[in-house]
């Protein structure tokens, strides 16, 4: 059934209280589509959607309030104690069948002005505190500064969309399967500002016809596991920032360690500029990355990072060969040399199996490849 968000709009209630009267509405519909038209719409908390949940946008921008912390999509299925809502999750369900479709110009929207804070952990606490003015955006401060994010999702549907002024990641997936992202437009000028993230867990999935900057990377296969993650002290591991940016990884992740792998990607067809990478896989604390096939990538203008880079870090226990049957192909980079940190075109900076490289074009002044251990890899000029 279809749901119009504009006809549920009453005198006095916001667009995000008209939006919980759909959600609310539609409960017992299992084919909801929840349509946005006819209007912009101002968003002050995330659109929290269940299962088997169509969302269209339609010449229209759904954009958020000022100093709003949240995301603006995320599935229903996530719980979190009371005392800790920005934290890790305490319960994950199963999630399935989401779309969210754009049309005519439809875009999401962050902030003019993101939230500030003044009570920074990283800074001390009593008499020895320092107190900073601190925009919440960025890895810092976590899942919430995502404006897309759903876990352990099988079925998603992302098309359509332009996507600007994000606080962080602009799309995060972690367990998820079946994932198919395709004509989106980003304009990220944030730290952090990455376009689409696939995390620990992310199986089966594509994206392609994606355009414009982002000022980090453009596509992300990250697998990484904390040391201590299987433990049932986990959630008390010292944080790299505030809030932590997988908050399903701890129950999902414990049991078997290779559920937490990222493998069979199709990312293809980008005509992408930005300042970091365009593309990366990269692997850490004895995850694996693979089956991950990146074709049809074209630089738009100059950076100073590699368009591609297959890489460690962030994290000990990696293995040689945890990043293997990774293909790169049909690659046009603008890559120039940086004088105090020269980057190729592609760059391979761990000790990899099966990774075959061809046809890359350097339009830049930097070489086109750079390869920390030449094992593993074959290069089709």
């Amino acid at each position: 059934m279809e749901y119009r968000v504009k006809e549920y709009i009453k005198p006095g209630m916001t667009d995000s209280e008209a939006i919980r009267a759909v959600l609310a509405e539609s409960a017992s519909d299992t084919g909801r589509t929840i349509i946005f038209e006819g209007k912009d719409f101002f968003l002050s908390e995330a659109i929290i959607l269940p299962s088997d949940t169509t969302v269209i946008i339609d010449g229209c921008t759904l954009k958020q309030n000022d100093c709003t912390f949240d995301n603006i999509f995320r599935g229903d299925n996530l719980d979190f104690a009371p005392q800790n809502p920005y934290g890790y999750a305490v319960a994950v369900r199963p999630l399935k069948n989401i779309r969210i479709i754009g049309k005519n110009h439809a875009a999401l929207i962050g902030p003019d002005r993101n939230r500030f804070t003044q009570d920074h952990p990283a800074c001390g606490s009593g008499e020895f505190a320092i107190k900073l003015h601190m925009e919440m955006t960025g890895d810092y401060w976590g899942w919430r500064s995502h404006q897309l994010h759903f876990a352990n999702c099988d079925g998603i549907g992302i098309e359509g969309l332009s996507v600007a002024k994000t606080r962080g990641w602009a799309m995060t997936f972690s367990f998820c399967s079946r994932v198919m992202i395709h004509d989106i437009h980003f304009d990220t000028h944030v730290k952090n500002g990455d376009g689409i993230d696939f995390r620990a867990g992310c199986h089966h999935c594509e994206v392609w016809n994606i355009t414009g900057y982002n000022s980090d990377d453009t596509v992300a296969c990250t697998a990484i596991a904390p040391a201590g993650y299987d433990t049932p002290e986990a959630e008390k591991i010292p944080l790299p920032g505030i809030y932590p940016g997988e908050p399903a990884r701890l129950i999902l992740g414990r049991d078997d360690l290779r559920k937490m792998d990222i493998h069979d990607i199709k990312i293809h067809d980008m005509n992408i500029s930005g300042c970091f990478h365009g593309v990366i896989c990269l692997a850490a604390g004895g995850l694996q990355v693979y089956n991950i096939a990146v074709s049809n990538i074209v630089e738009a203008a100059e950076r100073s990072w590699p368009l591609v880079e297959i890489y460690t870090g962030y994290g000990s226990g990696y293995t040689k060969g945890d990043l293997h049957d990774i293909t790169v192909e049909n690659i046009t980079a603008a890559t120039h040399d940086r004088k105090d940190f020269p980057r190729a075109a592609i760059t391979v900076k761990a000790g990899v199996k099966n990774v075959s490289i061809k046809n890359v074009a350097q339009k830049g002044t930097a070489a086109k490849y750079e390869f920390s251990d030449p094992e593993g890899i074959n290069v089709d000029e």
